[in-house]
This record gives C-alpha cells, structure tokens and sequence, in this order.
C-alpha cells in the first residue's frame, strides 16, 4: 500500500511540474499572487472596519429594535393609521413613546379614539397623550410599560455621515433602512437624508452611533429615495418643555 501512495504522490508531483517547469517557478507566482492580494485584502477588511465602527450596527441593533415601537390610532376600537414611534424617556414603571403628530390626530370630536403602542416583542399596550406640537409635528405618549429608550444626539450631523432609519412600515414589524444625511433646510427645519422609507415609517427614529438624531416626518415628493426628519434639537426642544412644566406642577 504504501508503495502505491508513493507512486500517487510521484505522479501528482510529475503532474504538476508538467505545468510548471519548476519548483521556483511556482514559488515565484505564489509570491506574486500573495503580494497583489494582500493590499487588496488590506483594503477591503479596513473599509469594513471603519464602516462597522461609523454605524455600530451589528453590537447594538436589538437594542434599537427593542426601543421601537409601532403605533395605532383607533377608532370604535378599529386601527385607522399606523406608524412608528421611540422610547425617548422612562419614569417608574412607564415609558414615554415619541412619534409623530399627524399620527395621532383625528379631525371628528366626540368619537371614541385611542392610542395604541405596539412593542417590538409585539406586546399592546393602551397609550396616553401627554403632549402635542402640531407646529413641529411631534407628539408624546406615555404607557404602562418598560421600553428601553435612546438617547438624543447632541452634536450636528455632517455631510454624509451614515444613519439608520427604524420603522414599522404598512404595519410591519420594525426594520431598518440605511442611507446618509444630505443638509439641513433651515426654512422648513428639516433634516434631509438619503434613503428610502415606506408609508409607516413616518415617526421612526433616525439614529447615528446609536443615539436619535431625529425622527421621520415625511417622504420627498418625485424622491422615493430621500426623506425629511425632524432634527434631534427640535425634539430635545419639545421634551424639555413637557418635563419642566411636568416638574413645576
């Protein structure tokens, strides 16, 4: 037998070196190879890196996910819209979800409406109005219930820095789309980001190094890819108003 595996190594060898003249010449092409491929290598693995680090999605995605919640305007007990909204403060046992003012509206008086908060491990929960702003769009609600919450961003965005936008769109559960902050419309005070989001959406965080940068008001007009957000200063604006006038009753 082992006359027979020597004669296949001989034969293996001599097959080889039919292709190649040599044993140099076959060192001197792997040598070759390996030095064209591993700046290549270099390259692509130091990309993925400083992308990894600029988003910290793959460390801390569940826990985004757990903080966002879809929510339900009802009517007689019926859902009549949905959207998205972020645990953004908890106080005891409850938790104040932050979303979108035109989710929760409703024009008819003296109709039985409700609020409704759908966590992420798909849980109801009945929500509160606590507080409005029809101007900036906002809206906070507050419910029975532990959500961990995200923290607000403090400092500006600059020129494509990479974002995650979280929603529940047409009712799903929460998933994310990726894109890049463009500029900020001073007129309108909106966020401008490049990506693009599905009805539903509207209310969802946007969150760069896993902290609010902003929240999902509306989609671009003739842009399915781009999308307007309401900036984390106006945000942190209308939660300092809430809980100060919270703290001084």
């Amino acid at each position: 037998m082992s006359k027979i595996r020597k004669e296949k190594n001989k034969g293996a060898i001599s097959a080889i070196k039919d292709i190649f003249p040599s044993w140099k010449s076959l060192k001197r092409l792997l040598l070759i190879a390996f030095e064209i491929l591993l700046p290549i290598l270099i390259i692509t693995f130091t990309v993925l890196y400083v992308n990894l680090q600029k988003l910290e999605v793959p460390f801390h995605y569940k826990q985004l996910l757990k903080s966002t919640t879809q929510i339900m305007l009802l009517v007689e007990g019926v859902p009549i819209t949905s959207g998205t909204g972020v645990s953004i403060a908890q106080e005891e046992e409850h938790s104040y979800i932050l979303t979108v003012d035109h989710i929760c509206e409703y024009q008819k008086e003296q109709i039985d409406i409700g609020m409704q908060v759908i966590s992420f491990d798909g849980i109801r929960y009945h929500a509160d109005i606590v507080s409005r702003s029809p101007k900036d769009d906002l809206c906070l609600l507050k419910i029975d219930a532990s959500i961990p919450k995200v923290k607000v961003y403090q400092k500006n965005l600059q020129f494509a820095d990479p974002v995650i936008g979280i929603g529940a769109p047409l009712g799903m559960f929460p998933m994310p789309s990726h894109g890049n902050f463009s500029y900020y419309d001073t007129y309108d005070n909106r966020y401008f980001l490049s990506f693009p989001i599905a009805p539903g959406f509207s209310g969802g965080p946007i969150l760069f190094k896993n902290r609010l940068v902003g929240i999902v008001s509306q989609t671009v007009d003739r842009y399915e890819s781009f999308c307007l957000a309401i900036p984390a200063p106006t945000v942190q604006e209308f939660l300092d108003n809430y809980f100060n006038d919270v703290r001084t009753e």
